[in-house]
């Protein structure tokens, strides 16, 4: 069914999840680094993104093709809300520890803020007067 609920597709849910899983495990390897400021925009971008594919590897599981994802963008928030709504009942697997992730990640991703420069809010300069 195009543009609507369908089969669940296991198998695509399930790579939905790894690609989740290999953007958290970069994000992690990022925090490795242990600098303060070291790729912090591409850590954001890399747990958002993470964030986004685990919370539409549930909806495929829930049946949603790959057109009605799309239409969902890049917003977290709508994703949650679509989970409240599903069959599956998810929902409660999403802690508040995620949902407070969530709520400081879905605008800036679902802007792509974190993959554009010009999109990125302002460096604050580190101590020194260093950028």
């Amino acid at each position: 069914m195009t543009g609507g609920v369908s089969r669940p597709e296991p198998e695509r849910a399930v790579h939905y999840l790894a690609f989740a899983n290999d953007y958290a495990d970069a994000a992690g390897r990022i925090l490795l680094i242990n600098r303060a400021d070291a790729a912090r925009m591409g850590y954001f971008a890399l747990v958002a993104h993470s964030l986004e594919l685990a919370l539409k590897a549930i909806l495929i599981a829930d049946g949603w093709d790959e057109e009605r994802l799309m239409q969902m963008g890049h917003s977290l928030h709508r994703c949650c809300r679509a989970i409240n709504r599903g069959s599956l009942d998810l929902a409660v697997g999403i802690s508040a520890s995620d949902h407070t992730t969530i709520d400081a990640l879905d605008c800036p991703h679902a802007m792509q803020s974190f993959r554009y420069p010009w999109l990125a809010p302002a460096r604050p300069s580190s101590p020194g007067g260093g950028a």
